[in-house]
């Protein structure tokens, strides 16, 4: 039996742990839903955790407070970046028409492509572009 999940992209958790963002409330009632069960698991990638880490410490300007929050993000991180998923990833990346995903956000599509994986929480549009990605919203 599959086991569903939902990816987590770092716009969302961003969004969901920065209080002085403009999706904030939004990101905890999204946040509500899948902790509820809705969605399957939790999960995120190495690229996710990284660029995390990197903003966190921009925002809050606090290694500590970084470290803590940070130490929570690993807890759901599920997947990391090879060699061949970095070579999927690329191609998406450079063959994407209507969109403007970043290299992560295209790491992401592979990810969730090669795992089965159906919903995604993020406040980046252009997922929605995306076939077989189900935005949580």
């Amino acid at each position: 039996m599959e086991i569903e999940m939902v990816f987590l992209d770092s716009s969302f958790i961003i969004s969901y742990i920065n209080k002085r963002d403009n999706n904030h409330n939004l990101a905890l009632k999204i946040m509500a839903k899948i902790l509820s069960g809705n969605y399957g698991r939790i999960c995120l990638s190495d690229y996710v955790f990284s660029e995390c880490a990197t903003i966190f410490f921009k925002i809050f300007k606090d290694i500590k407070k970084t470290e803590i929050i940070c130490r929570k993000l690993k807890e759901d991180m599920s997947f990391y970046i090879d060699k061949d998923i970095f070579e999927e990833t690329f191609e998406i990346f450079i063959e994407q028409k209507n969109t403007k995903l970043s290299f992560v956000d295209c790491s992401i599509i592979t990810l969730m492509r090669k795992n089965n994986i159906n919903y995604l929480a993020t406040f980046d549009k252009d997922f929605n572009e995306i076939d077989g990605i189900k935005v949580v919203s």
